[in-house]
């Protein structure tokens, strides 16, 4: 039987949430006997390009792509010139008509609403791109085409824009590897006092994904507590996050003089780097507040390092949740109850509770379920072949 040839449309190589996710499927298919290419999106011949130029650009791709079965798009807004990314994604699809297309949205707008078209849109007019893409894909063959989001709730939005039901494909994130040989054990061993607290924010700096609000919680908790925040700018952080933390610091300052002492922002990580910011947290802390996330690629790196994983109780989260467990979940955009509760796992870390091994145990069960290899025989079996 031939290999089915699979060509991937995604970022690659860089530090990016969706190029790891990329990086990890593409070697997963391979393992399961597909033959995979990567076309990378280079980021500097769309971003702030104009219309012309990124069409050029993206017909030179689809041409690159001709001899493939299947061309799986990875899509996310900067990839295809953030607000006209859907009409950018539609033109491109119209130019892959002999193959079988896949896209899987790793954001995913809400019917009425879009990040980008909100304020200059009228309301019902915020999703026309992603209609016409829909009736575009409706009318291919019934095995030609199909969508993907993470989330049981991004496969219902897809719907709500007018993806026909057969297109579309829940097909979870996957996790890496349960790893708890790389972390610190639950209990402090007898006669030895924790020193501190370490939290980790990991991934883009971006506003939406909490940081501020991870500040106001740490000036609130003793000095113990230090954060680390493991990850460099958001491509399309048109205000620098840097500098409204920077100001939220100064602002928190009279209440809480040693808060800049306690935050590490480290920028962009190597492999060993972020391996090593992993190994010394003692938390891990993803409070987003953005309601278009399908899913965190920043939680799948650390739900598997044996720590506790504090996250905003947004739509996402709380499908994760009620699915696996292993979240330890907080209001959004609420510093108070995110402080108390890292002053709660604090003293299960001290003491073992069961509560924490629980959390622990569903982690890794969690990790199994959505294990890579698993994720790519669903790609290959069912979305790659428009089934189920």
């Amino acid at each position: 039987m031939a290999r089915m040839r699979i060509r991937l449309i995604s970022t690659y190589g860089i530090a990016c949430g969706v190029a790891t996710y990329a990086e990890n499927l593409s070697r997963s298919l391979v393992a399961a006997g597909a033959a995979v290419e990567v076309e990378p999106i280079d980021l500097a011949s769309v971003r702030g390009r104009s219309a012309e130029a990124v069409g050029r650009y993206y017909e030179s791709l689809a041409e690159r792509c001709a001899g493939a079965d299947v061309v799986h798009v990875q899509h996310e807004h900067a990839f295809f010139g953030s607000n006209r990314n859907i009409a950018v994604l539609g033109w491109l699809v119209r130019r892959l008509s002999r193959q079988r297309v896949a896209v899987t949205f790793h954001t995913v707008e809400q019917a009425g609403r879009s990040p980008w078209h909100k304020f200059y849109l009228p309301r019902h007019q915020a999703n026309f791109g992603w209609q016409r893409l829909a009736r575009q894909l409706n009318r291919r063959g019934p095995m030609a085409a199909a969508v993907v989001a993470h989330t049981a709730e991004g496969c219902a939005r897809l719907g709500d824009l007018g993806f026909a039901p057969g297109r579309i494909f829940h097909v979870e994130h996957a996790l890496g590897d349960f790893r708890p040989g790389t972390a610190a054990a639950a209990a402090v061993p007898e006669g030895r006092k924790r020193e501190g607290i370490e939290l980790c924010c990991f991934g883009f700096l971006k506003e939406t994904k909490g940081i501020l609000e991870v500040i106001e919680a740490l000036a609130l908790l003793p000095p113990r507590f230090r954060l680390t925040v493991a990850g460099g700018l958001h491509p399309e952080d048109a205000q620098p996050i840097l500098d409204r933390m920077a100001r939220k610091v100064a602002r928190l300052a009279p209440g809480a003089p040693d808060l800049i002492d306690r935050i590490t922002v480290t920028g962009f990580l190597s492999q060993e780097e972020k391996e090593a910011a992993f190994a010394r947290a003692d938390i891990f802390v993803n409070d987003y507040h953005g309601e278009f996330f399908s899913m965190s690629g920043a939680l799948s790196n650390v739900i598997g390092r044996g720590r506790p994983v504090v996250c905003s109780a947004i739509p996402s989260f709380l499908e994760f949740q009620a699915r696996h467990g292993g979240l330890t979940l907080v209001p959004p955009r609420s510093p108070m109850a995110l402080a108390l509760k890292l002053l709660e796992l604090e003293g299960q870390l001290a003491h073992g509770e069961p509560a924490l091994a629980r959390l622990l145990a569903e982690q890794a069960a969690t990790c199994r379920a959505l294990a890579w290899d698993t994720i790519a025989r669903r790609h290959l079996e069912e979305v790659y072949r428009c089934r189920r």
